[in-house]
């Protein structure tokens, strides 16, 4: 197959394109009305922060390397102000697209100031002649399900200005890495083709268009925040964290092996064996519940191998996926 680039000579921050006309969910308000923060010294983890099957209280050291990460270096601004954003890779001849959802723990996306879970990602694609938009998502102290919906308005943006962008309206696909894995699963389990705009939303014509999806790719993905619990700081307000029973209802409803809804999907899920930020189990419980059923699913195991793996690992496998469900 003819290999193909995107076009040379443009930044990356001159081709980002809202997706929002209106954000469900902004504000003047400030961010840090409703942020735990140490503003002298980040001394914060925030992939250790996030892990353990056990409640923890982590506000502060998340909501601290939020701020001196994400916010202070400007990738976001102090008010609930942000402008949700793609970036297109555009191979053209209407040709079908993938968003390329980078993790971060929903403390910060990893595309900022970071390739490998987003250009990089792009570019292999565009390799293999697909077009990729690398998805801006809004992280903490965003709540759930405002995260989730930035991946609903991409699909149906990316669908309703397909002329104009150069891509097929009829193919586009996602693959998400850690919790972008999270956003491309809960997605497609527990948003799509639902309307959970806040109550003072007034949808536009783009929110009306089909926002299915033909693939997945869950690339070390958080499937549940079972093995996360701290990283509930990141997505839900604190005083439901703190409460066992909020909690555990919160635990229950975001379990995407227990709210699976999109045997439709094609779907691609790799993990590593050693995963010492996400675990070891949910991954492969998941494709089990998405084999039963009746999906078309491929786990593809790492041996040995911690959080972040490398694409060397999987990149090969999950395109040649690809290409066989396009039809390429």
């Amino acid at each position: 197959m003819k290999k193909m680039t995107p076009i040379e000579g443009v930044s990356d921050s001159e081709r980002r394109i809202n997706i929002w006309t209106r954000v469900p969910g902004n504000s003047p308000r400030s961010k840090f009305d409703d942020m735990d923060i140490d503003f002298d010294e980040d001394n914060t983890n925030a992939g250790r922060s996030i892990v353990g099957s056990e409640f923890r209280e982590e506000k502060r050291a998340l909501d601290t390397f939020t701020y001196h990460n994400v916010i202070k270096k400007g990738y976001v601004p102090e008010t609930y102000t942000d402008e949700p954003y793609i970036i297109p890779y555009v191979v053209g001849e209407s040709a079908p697209s993938v968003i390329v959802i980078p993790g971060g723990g929903y403390s910060c996306v990893t595309s900022d100031g970071g390739e490998y879970e987003g250009k990089t990602i792009a570019l292999d694609l565009n390799g293999r002649g697909f077009s990729a938009f690398v998805l801006h998502y809004r992280v903490n102290p965003y709540r759930f399900p405002l995260p989730l919906l930035d991946v609903q308005r991409a699909v149906r943006f990316i669908r309703a200005n397909a002329a104009e962008l150069g891509v097929s309206a009829d193919s586009v696909g996602l693959i998400g890495f850690s919790a972008g894995g999270y956003e491309a699963g809960g997605f497609i389990n527990l948003v799509r083709g639902r309307d959970l705009f806040p109550a003072d939303y007034a949808p536009d014509d783009v929110d009306g268009v089909d926002d299915r999806v033909d693939t997945a790719g869950l690339i070390y993905p958080v499937v549940d925040y079972r093995f996360n619990v701290p990283m509930l700081f990141n997505s839900f307000d604190a005083a439901l964290v703190r409460d066992g029973r909020s909690r555990s209802e919160i635990l229950e409803a975001t379990d995407l092996t227990r709210n699976f809804d999109s045997a439709d999907v094609a779907q691609f899920v790799t993990y590593g064996t050693a995963d010492s930020i996400v675990g070891t189990d949910g991954a492969p419980k998941y494709a089990e519940r998405a084999a039963r059923a009746g999906t078309d699913v491929t786990l593809l195991p790492v041996e040995g191998a911690d959080h972040g793996y490398g694409r060397a690992n999987y990149i090969e496998q999950y395109l040649d996926w690809l290409e066989a469900r396009a039809g390429k």
